[in-house]
């Protein structure tokens, strides 16, 4: 829930020797000891630093825990409506403990790019594709920001594009 493009890597101190940056910049050189050679140097964009400072303190005023558990409530509830469906293969396993937060799924009648288009065009439903392969189909990723309300309503549109 951070700012785009911004995020935190974590590598364990005995590790580092066996990671290499995949970018270098001015300043950078193979001597550089512990975590300093993975860093980048250049413009440093202060925004975007800020905004993740601030989505860490939103995650830990909430509480990882209670993130956690609204994040498998509201998945759990849309894999329960879209199992309704005859004509969706959900492709997620429907068991919480064998599961996070997101929902795959494929619409055996429509072809996913049509649904995908569908479904933003009509319903405005921001999600995700995977248009080919054995991954192919839609996804949703709900969110402690989401309601039940907004999930039916996503499997309603779902329904509803299936007739």
């Amino acid at each position: 829930m951070g700012p785009l493009e911004a995020g935190v890597l974590y590598v364990r101190k005995d590790r580092i020797p066996q990671i290499w940056p995949a970018i270098v910049t001015a300043g950078w050189a193979e001597d550089l000891k512990g975590a300093r050679k993975l860093e980048v140097f250049g413009q440093r964009d202060d925004p975007r630093v800020a905004a993740l400072e601030a989505a860490v303190d939103f995650l830990q005023m909430v509480g990882i825990g209670n993130v956690e558990s609204r994040v498998r409530a509201l998945a759990a509830q849309a894999k329960a409506g879209l199992m309704k469906l005859a004509a969706v293969d959900l492709k997620t396993n429907p068991q919480p403990e064998l599961s996070g937060g997101v929902v795959k799924f494929r619409l055996k009648n429509v072809p996913t790019r049509r649904a995908y288009d569908t479904l933003w065009e009509k319903h405005r439903l921001a999600i995700a594709m995977t248009p080919g392969g054995d991954s192919e189909g839609l996804r949703f990723s709900p969110h402690v920001y989401n309601s039940m309300e907004e999930i039916d309503r996503a499997v309603g549109a779902v329904r509803e594009l299936l007739g």
